[in-house]
C-alpha cells in the first residue's frame, strides 16, 4: 500500500511542477485518457503530445530481432506505449512552448508510472532523444544504455538507429 501511495503522491507533485525537469519552464499541463499515434506520441482530445527524452520508430518500420528476421518494430512500440498507459488517466507537463497550439513535448506520468517515456526507454521500446548532441531529457541516457545492454526492445537485433525517426 506504501508503493501506491509513493506512486500517487508522485503522480501528483508531477501535475503540480514539482518536479525539477518540469518546473524549470512555466508551461502548460493537460491531462486526460490518452490514445497512442506511434511508440512516442499520445493525443489526448485533439492534442498531440510527444513524449519528451525519445523518438520510435515509424509505425511501418522493421527491424530484426535476435535472430535476424525481421518485425514490426514500430507497431511494437507504440503496442508496448499503449499497455503502459492503458485505462489510466494521464498527466502531461509541455517542456517547451510550442507555436502550435495542437501539439506539444512533455513529460507524462500515470498514477502506475511516474514517468512514462523513461518506462518505454527502460524497456528497450523508444531511443534517446537528443538537441544539440545532449540527451534532451537528462538522466535518461544510463536508462537507454541499459535497455541497449540487455537488448531490450528495438535493441534485441541491434543498433535500431537507422530506422527510428528524429
Amino acid at each position: 500500500m506504501k508503493a501506491v501511495r509513493a506512486v500517487a503522491v508522485g503522480w501528483i507533485a508531477l501535475l503540480a511542477g514539482a518536479d525539477s525537469a518540469l518546473t524549470q519552464h512555466a508551461t502548460p499541463h493537460v491531462s486526460g485518457y490518452a490514445h497512442t499515434v506511434d511508440g512516442a506520441t499520445l493525443r489526448i482530445g485533439d492534442l498531440t503530445i510527444r513524449l519528451a527524452g525519445i523518438q520510435a520508430p515509424a509505425l511501418d518500420a522493421r527491424l530484426p530481432d535476435r535472430d535476424g528476421r525481421a518485425y514490426p518494430a514500430g507497431l511494437f512500440a507504440r503496442d508496448a506505449l499503449a499497455a503502459l498507459i492503458a485505462d489510466q488517466i494521464v498527466g502531461c507537463r509541455a517542456m517547451n512552448a510550442s507555436s502550435e497550439p495542437s501539439a506539444m513535448v512533455a513529460v507524462c506520468a500515470s498514477p502506475v508510472t511516474p514517468d512514462i517515456g523513461l518506462a518505454i526507454l527502460k524497456r528497450g521500446w523508444a531511443t534517446l532523444a537528443t538537441q544539440d548532441g545532449k540527451p534532451e531529457v537528462p538522466g535518461y541516457a544510463p536508462v537507454e544504455a541499459e535497455a541497449r545492454h540487455h537488448r531490450r526492445g528495438l535493441w534485441q537485433g541491434g543498433d535500431p538507429a537507422p530506422l527510428v525517426r528524429p
